[in-house]
């Protein structure tokens, strides 16, 4: 990770045109420089106009990454790594080297594998560089298009990327028709947004076990279907890591509440309050929801409490509890929404 981080370092100063060469050519001698160091500093040589030693660099390294997961430090993924390198590779103008990467990189962006924003980010650079660079330099977009029966127009445009949005009126389907109409390959992306009619109400505990309890502030346990107006009360969350990834980083434990609640937010008094249990790395408390952030050793159990009240009457649903890794989405569990009430006992 130090390594990669060094060869980071001394590429964003390349990048900002203020290369540290020598530096860069002590980090070079190394003996032990991961290859993932290497492209990353071949980078920079070839920001600082040595292309020749980016090249003499990296004609004997391997341009694929061995499938891995990084959870904290540099968030590295196998496919982040890979990108980093078709930057370089871009950089250095190496065409005959890019097109393995281009076509894996490419098939990874447009499946449904899930991707850390870290990963997704760096293949984005890496293919943005790619369209402004020397290989797409003077072609021309020739195509045309329509939604479902709709008369299709037709475009032509030096740009190498363009986005076209269309609302729908039919949720059931739809359909859309492409026609390249140019003398080169070009790639179509469909993405479709909307919201969920019903939410997702099953319990999940994937490597990670969540428990969601209800109680009053003298730690009986009540139930949130039925809350009296005017009630104090509290959540506790309690979190364990069973022990079968290892240690665990960066975690996001997701709490929104129904808007028939009101979220006591002990900062504003000062100090800690006494039903508080662990602390969080952080935690982020806005009007309807509470945003914690936190580590979790292997088989460690951490609790967190939010003190809550029954504020206005009527019947509100309160999404899902859900608490994830944030760079692995294989670590994650989820409580289900449900309907609650907060009702007058007069």
């Amino acid at each position: 990770h130090s390594m990669l981080t060094q060869a980071y370092r001394l590429y964003t100063l390349a990048l900002a045109g203020e290369p540290e060469i020598g530096a860069m050519n002590r980090l070079r001698e190394l003996s032990n420089l991961s290859k993932q160091a290497k492209w990353r500093l071949a980078a920079a040589y070839a920001l600082a106009g040595k292309p020749e030693i980016a090249e003499k660099m990296t004609s004997e390294l391997e341009t694929f990454v061995n499938d891995y997961k990084e959870l904290s430090y540099t968030y590295g993924s196998s496919a982040r790594d890979e990108a980093m390198i078709l930057e370089t590779l871009v950089l250095m103008k190496d065409s005959k080297r890019m097109v393995p990467l281009i076509d894996k990189l490419s098939k990874e962006l447009s499946s449904k594998h899930w991707m850390s924003t870290q990963t997704t980010a760096y293949c984005l650079v890496a293919f943005s560089k790619l369209l402004m660079g020397d290989e797409f330099e003077n072609r021309e977009l020739a195509y045309s298009y329509a939604f479902d029966e709709e008369k299709g127009d037709k475009i032509r445009s030096d740009k190498n990327l363009m986005q076209h949005q269309k609302v729908l009126t039919n949720t059931k389907q739809a359909k859309a028709i492409v026609s390249n109409e140019s003398e080169s390959v070009m790639y179509v992306s469909l993405a479709v947004e909307g919201v969920p009619l019903i939410e997702n109400k099953s319990a999940a505990n994937n490597q990670l076990n969540m428990s969601v309890i209800y109680k009053t502030l003298e730690n009986q346990i009540i139930y949130p279907e039925d809350i009296t107006q005017g009630t104090d009360f509290k959540v506790e969350i309690i979190l364990r890591n069973p022990g079968t990834a290892g240690d665990y980083k960066e975690m996001a434990l997701t709490q929104m509440f129904p808007s028939g609640w009101e979220i006591h937010n002990t900062r504003m008094y000062g100090g800690r309050s006494v039903h508080e249990k662990d602390i969080p790395t952080y935690q982020d408390i806005r009007d309807d929801r509470v945003m914690t952030y936190f580590d979790l050793r292997t088989g460690e159990s951490k609790t967190f409490v939010v003190l809550l009240n029954a504020a206005y009457l009527g019947d509100f649903y309160m999404p899902a509890v859900y608490c994830e890794a944030m760079y692995d989405n294989n670590i994650n569990a989820r409580s289900p929404g449900r309907w609650v009430k907060v009702s007058n006992d007069q």
